[in-house]
């Protein structure tokens, strides 16, 4: 009898321990709760023609520091962006008229090319904090926006803008074709000059 029963209470004590330790388990797991709620602000209509598109990878260093440039003092990161930069014209400022009774198409000509869309993406490299210059959100949204900058303005001083322009003259020629070819006259007014 006596044997039974320390059985039993051996027993009791391996499923016990058992059950402790799976609750140990289930207390310590990592738990994720992900809520989002979407809301539309509003809907723009537009009308805008992209004729080109730039693809860039560039290496972007952060430095901030204050009155000196000691390493307790500083943080600094290196940072890769890559960008897709859409570049067109906007037709909302293209006034076009329609004349149906002589099957003419009046409009002005194009406006410069313009960025109609930058898509960036950033990896962080080699983040270094300082022992009274550490980083904060705040930190990370500026290198964000200003590296969004830095790529607007290499996208604008390279090659990109004078494409855009000649594929927009392109993509006018081909208008201009198709609409001639169904019995229309396109016809583009010439600038204003300016009298002096």
């Amino acid at each position: 009898m006596k044997y039974i029963v320390g059985l039993i209470a051996m027993l009791i004590l391996f499923t016990s321990g058992y059950f402790f330790s799976q609750w140990l388990q289930l207390r310590q797991a990592e738990k994720n709760q992900i809520s989002s709620e979407v809301i539309l602000n509003r809907i723009k209509e537009v009308s805008k023609l992209v004729t080109v598109e730039g693809y860039f990878s560039e290496m972007y260093n952060y430095k901030n520091y204050y009155n000196l440039e000691w390493s307790m003092f500083t943080k600094k990161a290196l940072v890769r962006v890559k960008a897709k930069v859409s570049m067109g014209v906007d037709l909302n400022k293209v006034n076009i008229k329609l004349d149906n009774v002589n099957k003419v198409i009046s409009m002005d000509r194009l406006p410069e090319p313009e960025i109609i869309s930058l898509d960036h993406d950033i990896d962080y490299y080699d983040i270094t904090e300082g022992t009274f210059n550490t980083f904060t959100p705040e930190d990370f949204n500026k290198i964000n926006s200003d590296a969004k900058d830095y790529i607007r303005k290499v996208a604008i001083q390279s090659e990109l803008p004078a494409r855009a322009k000649i594929q927009s003259q392109k993509s006018i020629e081909t208008i201009k074709l198709i609409a001639e070819s169904a019995g229309w006259t396109v016809k583009i007014s010439q600038p204003q000059s300016i009298k002096g």
